[in-house]
């Protein structure tokens, strides 16, 4: 099948999905588009014609995908149009995240050809999988995108079969967030984190403050503040961590379906 573009969707706002996205996105030689889900949200239908191809990836939230992008992926439309759906977790479950955006891309128009899990650095307990993506990880992304480039050759919508992928159905419930980051003394207030938060969590009157019942634990104002001066705290938090790290830590690899 002759592919005249491919559209890159994804949801990154540590900035690791937006990397293993991109590595996927150069394996394919045709025009490529890119949209930031955390930039600006699809609020309206958009379509992906027959002889394009989407690839669509998302981060892991507590073995689901964040439900803040449910509402973006159900605006795209394709026309039995073939799709590469890429979830990236932090060395811990990634859980009903790929049966999750099969089903959703299933729904409007989309036939998956081909699936991946893949590991990047925890974005709320950062020593867990820590330079992830390495370039160990890399090697998978590229021979992820070879066979999916020689699956697409071939590809007939009316003959696709789907993938056996891990997961549940009916899936696990979204996560409740528990946490939120706050700033240090070193914050400077320039409000980039008022900008970058998706949820409006963070107000321009009190930019060292979060508000909990909004924050989805994202981690944009994280990894977009200039002076490092965001993170989660607390003794709760440093009780999770370390659960965390002593469940977590033994690397896994990725998972590639195709």
């Amino acid at each position: 099948m002759k592919i005249d573009k491919v559209s890159v969707i994804y949801f990154s706002p540590s900035g690791t999905t937006k990397k293993i996205a991109e590595k996927i996105g150069e394996g394919f030689a045709e025009k490529k588009e890119y949209h930031d889900i955390l930039a600006h949200r699809i609020e309206k239908k958009r379509v992906i014609a027959e002889n394009g191809l989407l690839i669509l990836a998302m981060p892991v939230f507590g073995g689901r995908i964040p439900e803040y992008c449910l509402s973006s992926i159900k605006h795209l439309r394709g026309m039995n149009t073939p799709a590469i759906i890429t979830a990236v977790y932090g060395n811990r479950e990634y859980e009903d995240a790929l049966v999750e955006m099969e089903d959703l891309l299933d729904d409007v128009g989309f036939r998956v050809i081909g699936a991946a899990a893949f590991i990047a650095q925890h974005s709320v307990f950062p020593h867990v999988a820590a330079g992830r993506p390495d370039e160990a990880d890399m090697k998978y992304i590229e021979e992820f995108a070879e066979k999916c480039v020689e699956k697409l050759e071939t590809f007939e919508p009316e003959n696709n079969e789907k993938l056996q992928l891990p997961g549940d159905r009916p899936y696990k419930p979204h996560m409740k967030p528990s946490m939120a980051p706050e700033a240090d003394k070193n914050c400077t207030k320039c409000r980039t984190c008022v900008e970058v938060c998706p949820v409006h969590a963070i107000s321009s009157e009190t930019p060292k403050k979060t508000d909990k019942h909004k924050c989805i634990m994202c981690t944009a104002c994280i990894a977009s503040c200039p002076v490092k001066a965001r993170s989660f705290g607390g003794p709760k938090y440093v009780v999770a961590s370390k659960t965390f790290a002593s469940a977590c830590s033994k690397r896994k690899e990725p998972e590639l379906f195709v």
